[in-house]
């Protein structure tokens, strides 16, 4: 079995992958119409996100310049998309408050 991973949106070569007899390809994101080049191409397609799949790229390279011109390197993990920012608003609001207790409304 054979797996491919092309970081970013690279959804688009999806046939490519078939046709060279991958099994599985993943990429970061992608289209509704890749998910049906996917299954004629019978290669099991993985959206894994565009950020969370080019991370590991910046963090090795990171590494590497650190090993190889003993320099200090730091990742800053600034997740894209608006989940992370809404998580990120709502974490910073209720660390300023105190919760005194919890409403519920039933229709």
């Amino acid at each position: 079995q054979s797996i491919g991973l092309v970081t970013g949106g690279a959804a688009d070569i999806i046939q490519q992958a078939s046709s060279e007899g991958l099994d599985a390809y993943i990429t970061g994101e992608g289209a509704n119409h890749h998910y049906h080049d996917a299954i004629e191409g019978k290669c099991i397609l993985i959206f894994a996100g565009h950020y969370a799949t080019e991370t590991g790229g910046v963090k090795s390279v990171g590494r590497h310049l650190e090993q190889k011109f003993q320099i200090i390197t730091e990742f800053l993990d600034y997740p894209t998309g608006i989940w992370p920012l809404i998580l990120k608003i709502l974490k910073q609001w209720f660390q300023t408050r105190t919760i005194v207790g919890i409403l519920q409304v039933h229709p």
